[in-house]
């Protein structure tokens, strides 16, 4: 009997005995002296959704997993060269921890802005859609690295992506 408006989702069973989740509204219809007189609702089964969006959940946490065991670093920057995300096993090797970085422009965590810097050249060439490859010591270890441009689903390039692996022993 109450005047307000009610949405929420309902998990219900099938005749088959299958499970299916509404998502519901019930909304109250008032009379001309503002009763209550009977109630709509609007169900909608969105079930299919809640199943695509465990599957995109559970793919993530696939994605991260392997991209934190990964024995590399992989990274992300925006189109100023701030890192947008890094993940990977070698950044054990660096002292940093997943997405540490994030926030910080590739000019500050080089603590450079020469731009003949290897790693910032081949930033800013990725950036004007470049694939490339470069070798940088860091921290005494010796990376082989390689940047691209990333680019949205319309083909701008929304950053660079890039990935690392360490060769000091090779």
């Amino acid at each position: 009997s109450s005047g307000r408006v009610w949405r929420g989702e309902l998990t219900n069973r099938r005749k088959d005995g299958s499970l299916y989740v509404d998502d519901q509204v019930i909304a109250p219809v008032h009379d001309d002296r503002g009763n209550v007189t009977h109630f709509v609702v609007v169900r909608q089964d969105i079930t299919a959704r809640r199943e695509a969006e465990e599957a995109l959940r559970q793919s993530e946490r696939r994605c991260l997993m392997m991209l934190g065991q990964m024995p590399a670093v992989v990274w992300t920057t925006d189109t100023e060269l701030a890192f947008t995300s890094s993940r990977g096993s070698a950044l054990e090797e660096l002292n940093l921890a997943p997405d540490q970085t994030v926030g910080l422009t590739l000019y500050e965590y080089l603590q450079t802005d020469a731009p003949d810097s290897p790693a910032i050249a081949a930033h800013l060439r990725a950036l004007q859609g470049e694939r490339v490859s470069y070798t940088a010591e860091w921290a005494g270890r010796l990376y082989e690295s390689q940047v691209e441009p990333m680019r949205d689903a319309q083909g701008t390039v929304t950053g660079v992506i890039g990935v690392a692996m360490d060769v000091t022993e090779r």
